[in-house]
């Protein structure tokens, strides 16, 4: 049984995905991307499908994966398909600190959290352009992000799953209440 944390950029990741490891004592998984930006597209690491093909995926056992992953049909497909979901937790956060917090990233790294890779070689590397187009992609990305994580938990298209605020992570982080 898997547990499945996602959360957008900025919504506190890193601090709930160390205490999600403490809470279940194991070491979380990245999955890699395909391709596109961020999680927008998964891939599977090839030993896992490799087990899956020879019916041993007991061998395997991924208490936890992690990353900004994008709710697509086809994510959730291989999701499914490769590990058994027993549960999905999603961070979120407010959109204007979330926006706020797009500005500081990208004054600070020259790129924005989901900016194409390639960016960083088209930018200029020692200044810093509040008027870069990263942050309205970005933006546009999260928007997305939060839009369809909510209308599968709206629609009833997603059962088991715990949603937690920026604020609840910050504020209660050693009280955390999963159930799972």
């Amino acid at each position: 049984m898997t547990i499945i944390y996602t959360s957008s950029p900025g919504s506190a990741s890193n601090t709930m995905k160390k205490n999600l490891e403490t809470i279940l004592n194991c070491k979380s998984k990245f999955l890699g991307s395909g391709r596109g930006i961020g999680h927008t597209i998964l891939s599977i690491p090839g030993r896992k499908k490799i087990l899956k093909k020879l019916k041993l995926n007991f061998l395997d056992k991924t208490p936890l994966i992690v990353g900004h992953i994008f709710p697509t049909k086809y994510n959730l497909g291989l999701l499914n398909y490769y590990y058994n979901i027993k549960h999905i937790i999603i961070s979120y956060r407010n959109i204007y600190e979330q926006l706020n917090y797009y500005y500081k990233w990208q004054k600070y790294n020259l790129r924005c959290p989901l900016s194409f890779p390639e960016d960083i070689n088209f930018s200029n590397k020692d200044e810093f352009n509040p008027g870069n187009f990263n942050i309205d992609l970005n933006l546009l990305l999260v928007l997305n992000f939060y839009k369809h994580w909510f209308y599968l938990i709206q629609n009833k298209k997603i059962k088991n799953y715990t949603l937690f605020s920026f604020d609840e992570i910050v504020k209660q982080i050693k009280n955390l209440n999963i159930h799972i």
